[in-house]
């Protein structure tokens, strides 16, 4: 099947997850991916054109903020960093009005498949060079949602990697699996539950479980037997 970020159209919800092994976190794929969209929410303005550009140092400290108010993982400067310094390995954009006004912003980090702490999410093909995209973050200010942006922030990231980045096989990231507007998103737009993972999160003094969705990109698919599993739960 087959973003990554993806997205696609807004979709009402409490932030989507991804991995966290503690309150703090760095530039690693242990970040949150999210879909910050609320459900009751009516978009109040109107926007006109819509344009899209990469994230830059200026931008910083208005991400970090809006990453506060979304996720309840932290993110550590070196990711922001990261995100504007190093675009060999991460992928940053944000949406802005007429005004230049952010609107929203999409983060994801490109790691070699054997170097993923998600392992085995590739079937063999031969070739040696094989990435995934991880997605970190994804989300739309409040009075920006239900007019499609977070699922434009998506088709950039995922039309990238088809191409200019043709090594990318996939795009991944991890999802709550009690955020519920989020998971009907990804699986709207062909994301696979490929795995759960027990006691993923760990926020607010508690543990979580996730769900691991992933887009295959071009021929690429899962290995046969997690393909073989998925069909019997599906029959």
């Amino acid at each position: 099947m087959q973003v990554t970020s993806v997205e696609i159209v807004p979709i009402p919800s409490s932030p989507c997850l991804s991995p966290l092994s503690s309150s703090s976190s760095s530039s690693s794929s242990s970040s949150s991916s999210s879909l910050s969209v609320s459900n009751n929410e009516q978009c109040s303005l109107q926007v006109g054109e819509i344009h899209f550009r990469p994230l830059t140092q200026e931008d910083v400290d208005e991400i970090q903020t809006m990453h506060l108010e979304w996720f309840p993982v932290r993110y550590g400067n070196d990711f922001y960093t990261s995100l504007t310094t190093d675009p060999s390995t991460m992928f940053s954009l944000v949406a802005v009005n007429e005004r230049h006004v952010i609107m929203g912003c999409i983060t994801a980090q490109f790691d070699p498949e054997w170097q993923c702490e998600d392992t085995g999410l590739l079937a063999a093909d031969g070739t040696t060079n094989s990435e995934l995209a991880y997605i970190s973050t994804l989300g739309v200010k409040s009075e920006f949602r239900k007019m499609g942006i977070a699922n434009k922030l998506l088709n950039h990231l995922v039309n990238y990697c088809v191409n200019n980045r043709h090594q990318v096989k996939a795009l991944y990231l991890h999802v709550l699996t009690t955020n519920l507007p989020a998971i009907f998103f990804y699986e709207k737009n062909n994301f696979l539950k490929l795995r759960t993972l027990q006691q993923y999160y760990d926020f607010n003094d508690q543990l979580h479980d996730s769900f691991l969705y992933i887009l295959y990109l071009g021929d690429a698919h899962c290995p046969k037997y997690l393909l073989f599993l998925f069909l019997i739960i599906i029959i």
